[in-house]
């Protein structure tokens, strides 16, 4: 396959030919982010020389980026891989002296500045401990995440799940209405994911703004590996889309199973957490079954070649679907686990994690 020069590339990729749902306004062309989700968050303009730039409200660094770097973070691929795609060769101008081609960089992922996760982990800790306290909001809310999120008390304990009842604000930075999850990886706190609730989204409406329904504290490194201390030492990992589900999840497989998730089906594996898979001798890949998660799979298994791919029975969209529909997690789990074929009875449920796997 033939490669063609960097910026003839960049000028003849159109970011809404390969961005689905963006919509025209104004000069620029917006909608929701295929990394993090929204609705009107992925923002692209065209610069003088034809090229699309692109950046995200939510999980952006701030600043635009070009269409070799949005290919490079949803395919997993290098700056080369990238570059050196053509549907079919195209003509190019002689030239005396061949345009190099920059070597592609790999930067390892960082969590955010101390000055930035030291009052954020303050703010989830309090959280935390508005929920495990007696008021009436507090009881409404752990009803919510048992019954509905099927989440156990411990699963919330460990996790440090809070919630934050009225929006505030954390250093300068908006802590959203909603429940409130942390990511913690090796110590250091990588982003607050706030689950917001439905009347600060129709309190933002009545008074003509939009609050998604997911909004991470500003500052928040989205796209980190949630649970990725679980893979150390695991002989197996199954990959979901969301927190919820790898919470739910974890609560029914063996010790030395992890469930993991980037956030979204957008979102892959780069340098940093890609290394945290080398190590995992079975590696499954569990997306919601949607048109997103369809499309995520191949470039999934693009980046991470040995996996292999599950799927959840009856229809179910993702695991905390199939769970409210009284699905047997622990059967479905050690049959996946086992490379068995899935059993015909996969309910109710028990409480026990699979076994013999």
């Amino acid at each position: 396959m033939l490669t063609i020069a960097a910026d003839d590339f960049k000028r003849a990729t159109r970011l809404g030919d390969i961005v689905p749902g963006l919509k025209k306004s104004g000069a620029y062309l917006i909608g929701p982010c295929p990394f993090c989700g929204g609705s009107d968050r992925f923002n692209v303009k065209m610069t003088a020389d034809g090229v699309d730039l692109w950046v995200c409200r939510q999980c952006g660094d701030g600043k635009y980026h070009d269409v070799i770097a949005f290919l490079m973070r949803r395919d997993g691929l290098t700056f080369a891989e990238v570059v050196g795609q053509s549907a079919a060769p195209r003509p190019t101008a002689a030239r005396s002296t061949p345009r190099p081609t920059p070597a592609p960089v790999q930067e390892l992922a960082t969590p955010p500045a101390d000055d930035w996760q030291f009052p954020a982990l303050i703010a989830a800790a309090e959280c935390a401990d508005f929920l495990r306290g007696d008021s009436a909001a507090a009881g409404k809310v752990r009803g919510y995440l048992r019954d509905d999120r099927k989440l156990t008390d411990s699963t919330i304990h460990d996790h440090m799940i809070g919630f934050n009842p009225a929006g505030r604000m954390v250093d300068g930075c908006w802590l959203a209405p909603g429940v409130t999850i942390p990511c913690m990886v090796d110590g250091e706190l990588w982003y607050v994911q706030v689950r917001t609730t439905a009347a600060a989204r129709a309190e933002a409406a009545a008074n003509g703004r939009k609050l998604d329904k997911y909004h991470a504290l500003k500052g928040s490194k989205l796209g980190a590996l949630f649970n990725a201390d679980t893979l150390i030492g695991a002989r197996a990992v199954f990959v979901v889309e969301g927190e919820f589900d790898a919470m739910v999840l974890g609560q029914y497989v063996p010790p030395d199973v992890a469930v993991v998730t980037m956030g979204s089906a957008g979102s892959l594996p780069g340098v940093t957490w890609g290394a945290y898979f080398a190590a995992v001798r079975d590696i499954i890949l569990l997306l919601d079954d949607d048109d997103a998660g369809r499309q995520a799979l191949a470039r999934w298994q693009k980046r991470l070649p040995r996996a292999r791919s599950a799927q959840l029975p009856d229809g179910s969209k993702d695991v905390t679907d199939f769970r409210r529909n009284r699905g047997n997690l622990v059967t479905w789990a050690g049959a996946v686990l086992r490379g068995e074929t899935l059993p015909a009875d996969v309910g109710p449920q028990s409480t026990q994690a699979a076994q013999g796997v």
